[in-house]
């Protein structure tokens, strides 16, 4: 029999028994649809975080880490870290010479963040001071300030606060900008070769000269280490912070008295021209092989992305029980067909047919009714997935949105359809084994004889 002439025969078998087969047919049609839209919503959740994250610009640059400072928070309990993080390289100003030397790095600049409580009036909020990054101009940060301005000069005692700290220091009365506010930090007087050391609390008082709107953000160094601007963040001028860098060293991660070119640093930030994945790890295992530890966007990302894949495969799981029953119904199907050609079967081979092609004719068969079910699944899968989306945002965004915008519940990408289809039929495939064993080893005479 040609190729052809299988599937003509396995469609007029079907259309033989049709309330059997359109119920069989609804058994493949439920299981791969349920499947799909599980699949489809864990999809669309994966879309809408990574391409968020990959729009961040935190994506371009590369934390680089002290690894003296990671040594001892891996051992802190252990007597002698202090020392083995003592034999570790130095994240110092000769350092970072040599991530501005690697190809592809377009700035290098240290990152201060140091905890200290901001104050005016009687309202007192924790927060952490942090650096603006090298390059931000007043033009860069304008789309992102929802009162005032940019800091006047590099040194200027001028700070721009995220507008939660803004309104939680004002009470949301009135604006913020153009205050005085009272920054106080504790410093560690710490003498070489000395383990012990003093503790001074500190007194600056610095103007609020901008505050930045809730969806904004600029360029420092707290938003490179979190990927975002926190909402405590005092983001001073680069020289401010960097000059509190150099009176607050954190007690014990440092040590005064190694012999260091220039400042020590405990994070700092390597600019890459390329946001790509490649050119980023191309730049961070340059820096690897140097013994220092790096952090990346693109890592969170990597996690996010595994994540998401266990989720896509736990849904889709859970999905394909009621495909697993389908494929209970395909069985009894092409059972009980058997029973009631068994006539026509010893008819076929009589005249010549092979066991093989009683074999072919009910797998064609079987296959089919899985083709059938998984393209009828996949078209109900988008028409429930577009209903419930009509439905969420009827019922729910319209209501408690402000500017209600249609959103994107399910996302059906090629290789879900793909997918599919071939599990459908994949089912259907293992579904036909046993029966169409029991049809070719059926006995013509046998069948010949039965009415």
């Amino acid at each position: 029999m040609r190729f052809k002439d299988y599937w003509v025969y396995a469609f007029s078998a079907l259309l033989r028994i049709k309330l059997r087969s359109s119920l069989t047919i609804a058994g493949v049609t439920i299981g791969i649809g349920a499947m799909v839209l599980l699949v489809s919503l864990a999809a669309q959740a994966e879309r809408a975080v990574v391409t968020q994250l990959q729009n961040l610009p935190a994506l371009r640059t590369i934390s680089v880490f002290s690894p003296r400072l990671v040594q001892l928070a891996k051992n802190r309990r252990d007597p002698g870290a202090k020392k083995e993080a003592l034999k570790l390289p130095t994240l110092d100003d000769a350092a970072l010479d040599k991530f501005r030397r690697i190809p592809g790095v377009t700035d290098v600049f240290p990152n201060v963040n140091i905890a200290g409580d901001c104050k005016l009036g009687k309202v007192e909020e924790r927060v952490t001071v942090t650096n603006v990054s090298p390059g931000v101009t007043a033009a860069t940060v304008k789309g992102s300030l929802s009162d005032g301005g940019f800091f006047s000069s590099d040194d200027a005692r001028e700070v721009i606060v995220p507008s939660y700290l803004a309104h939680s220091l004002t009470a949301g009365k009135g604006s913020l900008v153009g205050q005085e506010v009272e920054l106080s930090y504790f410093v560690f007087d710490k003498k070489p070769g000395q383990d012990d050391f003093k503790v001074e609390r500190k007194k600056e008082t610095f103007k609020v000269v901008g505050v930045v709107k809730e969806d904004g953000s600029i360029d420092s160094g707290a938003s490179a280490m979190y990927f975002s601007l926190p909402s405590n963040a005092f983001v001073l001028p680069e020289k401010q912070a960097l000059r509190l860098l150099k009176i607050v060293p954190s007690a014990g991660m440092l040590d005064p008295s190694s012999k260091t070119k220039g400042q020590q640093y405990l994070i700092v930030s390597v600019i890459v021209d390329d946001p790509t994945p490649q050119a980023v790890k191309t730049v961070r295992d340059e820096i690897k092989l140097m013994d220092y530890p790096t952090r990346n966007l693109w890592d969170l990302i990597e996690t996010l992305q595994y994540l998401f894949l266990g989720l896509k495969v736990m849904l889709g799981a859970l999905g394909s029980i009621a495909l697993a029953v389908a494929g209970l119904q395909i069985i009894n199907t092409m059972s009980m067909s058997i029973l009631e050609r068994t006539r026509e079967i010893g008819v076929m081979k009589a005249v010549g047919a092979r066991n093989r092609d009683i074999r072919r004719l009910f797998v064609f068969e079987s296959m089919l009714i899985g083709l059938l079910g998984a393209l009828a699944g996949l078209a109900g899968a988008w028409v429930v997935g577009r209903v419930m989306e009509s439905v969420m945002f009827h019922l729910v965004i319209q209501k408690f949105m402000e500017t209600p915008e249609k959103m994107t519940l399910f996302y059906i990408p090629t290789w879900l359809l793909g997918g599919a289809l071939l599990f459908g039929v994949g089912i259907s495939l293992l579904a036909a084994i046993i029966p169409a064993h029991r049809a070719a080893r059926i006995d013509p005479v046998y069948a010949l004889r039965r009415e």
